[in-house]
This record gives structure tokens, C-alpha cells and sequence, in this order.
């Protein structure tokens, strides 16, 4: 059964996770709320999300994309969307529109090959790596997301 949570309920758990902290850093962790469907939102961030196992589905306005785990979502920064976590925990990375620019206004789904899928993964561990590192390996994300949105 997927827990529906409201607009207030989705807005104190974007809060939590600490989404719409500093405009300037990137950051991902690995959301556990399984077999939760959060209410439309957006946010300041670009979004890069991705299930570990299982499917994400992410709607929009205009479609519902299913998202497996050999793809990702690129979300950019304030699109209106609604996304459902199923039984296992997605990969979920933001990046702060200002340093690293969308090539594209609305979702897409991406090839989340090897690399990037590792990539995925340590970023949502890199939160004590020193700045620098963050940095770079974040700047290699946006790069392979770039290269895979053309």
C-alpha cells in the first residue's frame, strides 16, 4: 500500500531532507520513504532521481514517466511534479540551478548506464567528503547528464 502524503505533509518532509537548503550546494542522499507518493511540489534545485531497485514514477502536468533502474529523471529546477517511491529507496541528487545550468525546461529520462548509476551512488554519500571532492564529483554528474540529455 503507497502512503498518499498531502501538500503540508510533503512540504515538512522536503524540509527535512533539507532540499531547499543553501542555493549554492549540491547534495543527494538515498530517500527511504518507500511506498510513498509525495504531493506535487517543485523546487530551486535541479533534481536527478533514480530507484535502487524496483520503478519511481514521476508526473508531471502532461505525462507520468515510470522510471526503472537503468534510467534516472532529470527534473529541472522548478518543475511542478509528483513523484511515488516504490519498494525500495531511489537515489535522489539536487543541484543548485545557479552552477550548473539545465539544457532542458522539462523532465526527461535518462540512460543510467554504469557509470553514472555509480556515480548516483556516491552522491548520496558524499555529504563528509572534503568540498572539493563534492564539488568535482558533482560537476562530473551535471557533465554525464548533460552529455546524456543531447
Amino acid at each position: 500500500m503507497t502512503k498518499r502524503l498531502s501538500a503540508n505533509e510533503t512540504r515538512r518532509a522536503i524540509s527535512r531532507f533539507g532540499i531547499e537548503r543553501s542555493l549554492l550546494e549540491a547534495f543527494g542522499y538515498a530517500d527511504e520513504m518507500v511506498r510513498h507518493r509525495y504531493a506535487f511540489h517543485r523546487h530551486t534545485k535541479h533534481q536527478l532521481l533514480s530507484p535502487q531497485a524496483g520503478v519511481v514514477m514521476v508526473e508531471t502536468a502532461d505525462a507520468l514517466h515510470v522510471v526503472s533502474p537503468g534510467q534516472a529523471a532529470w527534473i529541472p529546477a522548478g518543475v511542478r511534479h509528483a513523484t511515488t517511491v516504490g519498494d525500495a529507496p531511489a537515489y535522489t541528487l539536487f543541484f543548485p540551478a545557479v552552477k550548473f545550468p539545465s539544457p532542458v525546461e522539462s523532465l526527461r529520462i535518462l540512460p543510467a548506464g554504469s557509470l553514472l548509476r555509480e556515480l548516483l551512488i556516491a552522491g548520496t554519500t558524499a555529504e563528509k567528503a572534503p568540498a572539493t571532492v563534492r564539488h568535482s564529483l558533482f560537476t562530473l554528474l551535471h557533465h554525464t547528464c548533460i552529455e546524456a540529455l543531447k
